[in-house]
């Protein structure tokens, strides 16, 4: 029981630490967890995953003034990460999670969840609108300037 109440204990600071850096090399244990946790997320669950990092991201004092949440919306966003988070860790890879825990430590479980965070955003990234305002940023570089930095001798 005791392991029980640390993994939880410390799965604050794992979602806290999902893209602060994880182990660089992932044991057996932890891959395994990380595709279970890949594929047993839907379409839907990666969306609600991405809301709660952009919600937990948008709480920085330079972003917030660009983001209007309200407190219950952050709250609900926090619930429903959680609940996915729950069901993930106990349900659908419960056998895996425990193993990765048990063999690898709590870097194991880290390294598998940073790797679902990375998924979760993926999508983000895959939407035409998102790409179309990130490839914006070239009306505003000076593309002569910036081919003679790269090209000069």
């Amino acid at each position: 029981m005791k392991h029980g109440i640390q993994l939880f204990a410390s799965l604050g600071l794992i979602l806290a630490t999902i893209f602060a850096g994880r182990p660089a090399v992932a044991g057996t244990f932890s891959e395994d967890l990380s595709a279970c946790l890949v594929g047993a997320t839907s379409p839907a669950d990666r969306t609600a995953l991405m809301q709660w990092i952009f919600s937990a991201i948008a709480v920085h004092p330079d972003l917030g003034q660009f983001i209007q949440l309200t407190e219950q919306e952050r709250v609900q966003i926090e619930q429903d990460a959680a609940d996915i988070f729950q069901r993930l860790l106990t349900e659908d890879c419960g056998t895996e999670a425990r193993a990765a825990f048990v063999n690898e430590g709590i870097g194991g479980v880290q390294n598998s969840l940073g790797t679902l965070g990375e998924v979760a955003v993926g999508t983000l990234f895959e939407n035409p609108a998102v790409v179309g305002g990130l490839t914006r940023l070239v009306n505003y570089v000076d593309l002569e300037l910036l081919g003679e930095t790269l090209l000069r001798e």
